[in-house]
This record gives C-alpha cells, sequence and structure tokens, in this order.
C-alpha cells in the first residue's frame, strides 16, 4: 500500500482540522466508503480517482488549550464561572435594592 504525502484538511461543516492521505484500495475495501467528520458528522470526501482518502485528526492543543481538558474539567470550569457571575449579579442588585 502506498500514500501520498499528507495535506491539510479543514472539515466545511465546523472547521475541525484534519491531514489527509492518498492510499491505494486493498481488494478488501469496502466499495460505498462513507466518511464523516468526528466533531460535526459532516460527510467527507472519501474516494478520489480510484484512491481512497484516509482522515486523521489534527492536534489542536495549539490553537485550543481547553482541548487538555477532559469532559468534567471544563464541566468544573464552566460552574465555577457560573457561580462568581452569579454572586457579582446577585450583589449588584441587591445593592441597588438597598439604596
Amino acid at each position: 500500500m502506498s500514500a501520498s504525502e499528507p495535506i491539510p484538511f479543514t472539515c466545511p461543516g465546523c472547521g475541525t482540522k484534519y491531514k489527509v492521505v492518498l492510499i491505494d484500495p486493498s481488494p478488501y475495501d469496502a466499495q460505498n466508503v462513507t466518511i464523516k467528520c468526528l466533531q460535526c458528522g459532516a460527510e467527507l470526501t472519501a474516494k478520489k480517482g480510484n484512491g481512497l482518502l484516509e482522515y486523521f485528526l489534527r492536534n489542536t492543543v495549539d490553537n485550543n488549550p481547553a482541548a487538555l481538558l477532559t469532559p468534567l474539567e471544563r464541566l468544573i470550569i464552566s460552574a465555577f464561572a457560573l457561580g462568581n457571575w452569579c454572586a457579582k449579579w446577585t450583589s449588584a442588585h441587591l445593592t441597588r435594592e438597598r439604596s
């Protein structure tokens, strides 16, 4: 199996970044291949000529430090930020009512 050099690709649906490689299909590869974006589910091109396109999700940590966090950590940070906002809002409105 030979492969081309990886080329950058961005999902048109959500902007997720991939690297794409054109590979020679083996006799065992399915004829009706469907590839979907891992983030938004948009259908991506699966074939180019007689070859198949293979998509590799690019490391997006450089662009999005939150990608290093687990879903639970993101939830805790969001809840903390919401709690701070609620406390500030309540404090501001109670101060107005007392005046």
